[in-house]
């Protein structure tokens, strides 16, 4: 007996290696319970965004019990996110707010979510990283150039040129009168916009307008820069209200960036570039409106002819 004990130690071995093999094997052949992950990179809990929680999604094959948890770079938990709760077969979602078990927000850092199914006893760690971040990008320099543009289509003076540098790659968006217009198309820590005076296809009226600069990073964090005036012209009558006899002559200034301007007063009409205007009053008194326009758009002045 005493010489069997080796003989049957050795087989004992040699079948639970078999049968660990067969195991491994199996699992190995086995389909995976959760396919289709999908998990949230970066997101800021602090961004008042769209980006404010993670989520992480995935396929379950077979209805079970999912517990979802999420680990800290150390594999410490830091968050259940859903404890236990069956789940029916099909795409499941679930959000992480990047706050711990009691309730805190979490340091900066990369985060891993974990998933555990209580009927299939099986347990993953997902290799799909989640980065906090809730530094917001801020810029380093910005200016607008001109500050004066007139959208009217001949060539001159149409848009304006926003140049930027930020700490960090992010969108930049310029905010005209608090609604988005222009926006960057790539990610990069500086470059250039222009915004052409336009809402559509339609230039905006003429006026001052308040520009400002935002940048974004991918975890939704913004930073903005101090606001830009500028000025939309089209065509200006210094003067509002001139005051002449029957017949005389007088001068207003005309200002555009147009090369050329049309003007009426009364049945008298022409075409002149931006300075001085010269014109000759209406022979009867009374209250005139001269009209300056360039490619449909006008300025006025009260002309009053005066009794002699």
């Amino acid at each position: 007996m005493p010489r069997l004990a080796p003989t049957l130690v050795v087989v004992a071995l040699l079948v639970g290696t078999g049968v660990a093999f067969a195991l491994t094997e199996r699992l190995k052949l086995e389909r995976s319970p959760i396919t289709d992950v999908r998990v949230a990179k970066v997101f800021s809990p602090v961004c008042r965004c769209p980006q404010q929680r993670a989520f992480v999604r995935f396929r379950l094959r077979r209805a079970d019990r999912v517990t979802l948890e999420v680990l800290d770079g150390d594999g410490d938990l830091v968050r259940t996110v859903a404890s236990g709760s069956r789940r029916p077969a099909g795409r499941l979602e679930f959000r992480w707010d990047g706050r711990d078990e009691s309730g805190r927000r979490v340091r900066d850092g990369v985060y891993r979510p974990r998933v555990r199914l209580s009927r299939r006893g099986r347990t993953f760690v997902m290799p799909n990283p989640i980065r906090v971040d809730t530094v917001r990008p801020r810029f380093l320099g910005a200016s607008m150039t001109p500050r004066v543009i007139s959208p009217d289509g001949d060539g001159r003076r149409e848009y304006v040129t926003a140049r930027y540098e930020v700490t960090e790659p992010a969108k930049v968006y310029v905010v005209v009168n608090g609604k988005r217009r222009v926006e960057s198309q790539l990610r990069r820590a500086d470059g250039r916009l222009q915004w052409f005076g336009r809402v559509g296809k339609r230039p905006v009226r003429a006026g001052r307008y308040r520009i400002v600069l935002v940048a974004e990073d991918r975890a939704g964090n913004r930073s903005s820069t101090r606001p830009f005036g500028v000025t939309v012209r089209y065509v200006d009558v210094l003067r509002a209200r001139v005051s002449v006899r029957p017949r005389t002559h007088f001068r207003v200034r005309v200002t555009t960036y147009a090369s050329n301007f049309r003007w009426r007063l009364a049945r008298a009409r022409g075409v002149a570039r931006a300075g001085v205007l010269r014109l000759r009053a209406p022979r009867k008194p009374g209250r005139y409106v001269l009209y300056v326009t360039v490619k449909g758009r006008a300025d006025k002045a009260v002309v009053r002819v005066r009794r002699p």
